[in-house]
C-alpha cells in the first residue's frame, strides 16, 4: 500500500512509475479521507487508520485486507480486491498516532495533539464497533512549541505488559496497560534542555524494559524504566549539523530493527548505527533525496 502527502500530481505520477520499475507487485489504494498514520495488526491481515480533522469527528477504522494481498497464490483470480471494514468507532479530536498494543484483546492506543493517550477495545455487544474504555493522562510539556505537544507511543511486551509515550524528555511516561498508571516517568536532574521534542520513540524487542528515543536534535537516547526517575542514559551521540548551512538538522525519523537503528532528517540526511552492548556505533551515513514534509521511515 501506497500513501502519499504533499506531493504535486506530476510527482506522484513520476513516483507511480519508478516503483513499477522498484517492485515486483504494486498495489494502490484511494482512501476516503487523508491521514497522518497507519499500524499493522499483529497478524499482518488488517491495517489501522485515522483521520486527523481538526474541524469534525474522526473515523478510526480496522480494514481486513483485500484476498488479493494475503493469497498464497498471487496468480490466483480473486474477487476480493478491495479493502472490507472489519470494526471502527468515532473520535472526538484528530488522530496523529494509532499502535496496535494487544494482539489477544485488540487494544487499540491513539494519540492526537493533546496530553492524553485514548485505549480502544472492540465492543463485546456490537463486534463491528470499536469503543474507548479509557484514556491515559501524561505530563503536560513545559515548551509552548507545537513540535513538544505531539504525543508519541509505543509498547512493550513486558510483565505487566506497558506502553511507553512522551513528546518530549520531560514527559517520558511508562504505563501499565492494564491498569492504565503510570509505572515510570522521567526526572531530569537539569530542567535545562528536558524540553527538547522527541520525534521518535521505540520499545526494543525482547527487552521489556527498554527503549530507545530520538530527539529533534538527533539524539539516540537508550532508557531502562527499570531504574526509577532518571532511567539510564546509555547512548547519545552528538546532534546532526548540517554540511551546507552548518545549522543543526532536525525533524529526526527512527526505525529500529534488531541490533540496527536508522535515523533521517528533514534534510535527508540518512544514519544507520549497529548496537554493540550497551552502546550504539555509526557504521553509515549518507544524503538522501529530500522532499518537503515529515521525514518517514
Amino acid at each position: 500500500m501506497a500513501v502519499s502527502r504533499g506531493y504535486e500530481a506530476d510527482e506522484e505520477k513520476d513516483w507511480v512509475l519508478d516503483s513499477l520499475d522498484r517492485y515486483e507487485r504494486l498495489h494502490v489504494f484511494e482512501l476516503q479521507e487523508p491521514t497522518l498514520c497507519m499500524e499493522w495488526s499483529h497478524d499482518g491481515t488488517a491495517l489501522f487508520l485515522a483521520g486527523f480533522s481538526q474541524v469534525k469527528h474522526n473515523e478510526l477504522l480496522q480494514l481486513i485486507l483485500p484476498e488479493k494481498l494475503i493469497a498464497a497464490d498471487k496468480q490466483t483470480l480473486l474477487a476480493g480486491r478491495d479493502f472490507k471494514i472489519s470494526r471502527g468507532a468515532l473520535a472526538k479530536g484528530p488522530i496523529h498516532h494509532i499502535r496496535c498494543a494487544d494482539q489477544i484483546r485488540n487494544v487499540i492506543i491513539t494519540s492526537g495533539l493533546g496530553p492524553e493517550l485514548t485505549v480502544w477495545e472492540p465492543d463485546p455487544g456490537s463486534p463491528d464497533l470499536l469503543v474507548s474504555t479509557g484514556n491515559v493522562a501524561t505530563p503536560t510539556p513545559t515548551s509552548t512549541d507545537p513540535d513538544t505537544t505531539e504525543l508519541l507511543i509505543s509498547w512493550t511486551f513486558g510483565h505487566p505488559q506497558s506502553l511507553v509515550s512522551g513528546s518530549s524528555l520531560n514527559t517520558l511516561q511508562v504505563t501499565d496497560l492494564n491498569t492504565l498508571q503510570p509505572l515510570w516517568s522521567y526526572t531530569p536532574k537539569d530542567k535545562r534542555g528536558s524540553d527538547v521534542a522527541i520525534h521518535a520513540v521505540e520499545s526494543l524487542s525482547g527487552e521489556n524494559h527498554i527503549f530507545l528515543t530520538c530527539s529533534d536534535r538527533g539524539e539516540l537516547i537508550l532508557w531502562d524504566s527499570r531504574v526509577p526517575g532518571t532511567g539510564s542514559l546509555k547512548f547519545s551521540p552528538s546532534p546532526t549539523t548540517g554540511a551546507s548551512s552548518g545549522g543543526t538538522e532536525g525533524g529526526h525519523a527512527m526505525a529500529v530493527c534488531g541490533n540496527k537503528c536508522a535515523t533521517l532528517s528533514d534534510r535527508g540526511r540518512l544514519r544507520i548505527f549497529d548496537r554493540r552492548g550497551a552502546s550504539w556505533i555509526p557504521q553509515a551515513s549518507c544524503i538522501t533525496d529530500t522532499y518537503s514534509g515529515t521525514p518517514l521511515i
